[in-house]
C-alpha cells in the first residue's frame, strides 16, 4: 500500500510539474523563426522599382523645336547713343529731358524696339506735357514717331519719374538721329546704328 502511495504521488508531481512546463511555455513569446541562408532567402515583397533615365540621357518627352533661322536677324543691331546725357530744350531751356538708358529689344522677324529711359524737369510756371510727341527717330529716308503710350502732365518746377520711350524700328531702317521737340523748339543727337 505505500508503494501504491508513493507511486500515485510520484504521478501527481510529474502531472503538475508538466502542466506548469506548459503555462510557462504558453507566457514566453514565440521564437523567431531561423533566418534563411543568405543564398536562399526569397526577395521581400517591395513596389516596383521605378525606371531611372542616366543623367546624360536627354529627355525627349518635352522637346522643344529649334527656333526657325528665317524668323530673327542673323546679328542683332546696336546702337552708339552715350548715356545719360541731359537736353535743354525750349525757350530759354525751360524744360530739359535726362536720357538715362538706352536699349534694344527684340521683336520679330520684321521689327525691333529701340527704348529710351527719360526723365522730364519742367523749369516753367506752369504744368507741361511729356508725350511720345516729344520724340522722334530720324532714319536716312524717314521719320519714325515715338509709339509707347507715354502722356503724363510733368507740373510747374517738378520733374518726373523715369519713363520709357519707344520706337518700332523696321530691320530695313538706319536710324541717324534722335530729335526731342518741346514749345516749337527741336534738337537732334546724333546716333550711329551698327546693324
Amino acid at each position: 500500500m505505500g508503494e501504491a502511495r508513493s507511486s500515485a504521488a510520484a504521478a501527481l508531481l510529474a502531472l503538475g510539474l508538466a502542466m506548469m512546463s506548459a503555462c510557462q511555455r504558453a507566457s514566453e513569446p514565440p521564437a523567431p523563426a531561423p533566418a534563411a541562408p543568405s543564398n536562399t532567402a526569397a526577395p521581400a515583397a517591395a513596389a516596383p522599382a521605378a525606371q531611372t533615365v542616366p543623367p546624360s540621357a536627354p529627355d525627349t518627352s518635352q522637346a522643344v523645336a529649334p527656333p526657325d533661322p528665317s524668323s530673327a536677324p542673323s546679328t542683332a543691331p546696336s546702337v552708339d547713343f552715350a548715356v545719360p546725357r541731359a537736353v535743354a530744350i525750349g525757350k530759354g531751356g525751360e524744360v530739359s529731358f535726362t536720357l538715362a538708358e538706352v536699349a534694344i529689344e527684340p521683336r520679330n522677324a520684321e521689327s525691333m524696339r529701340l527704348v529710351l529711359l527719360v526723365r522730364m524737369l519742367n523749369k516753367q510756371r506752369q504744368a507741361a506735357g511729356f508725350a511720345d510727341e516729344n520724340f522722334r527717330l530720324v532714319t536716312h529716308d524717314s521719320v519714325i514717331a515715338a509709339n509707347g503710350g507715354l502722356g503724363e502732365t510733368v507740373a510747374a518746377g517738378a520733374e518726373s519719374g523715369l519713363e520709357r520711350v519707344q520706337f518700332l524700328v523696321p530691320f530695313s531702317a538706319v536710324p541717324r538721329a534722335l530729335k526731342i521737340e518741346f514749345g516749337g523748339e527741336a534738337t537732334e543727337l546724333p546716333l550711329t546704328w551698327k546693324q
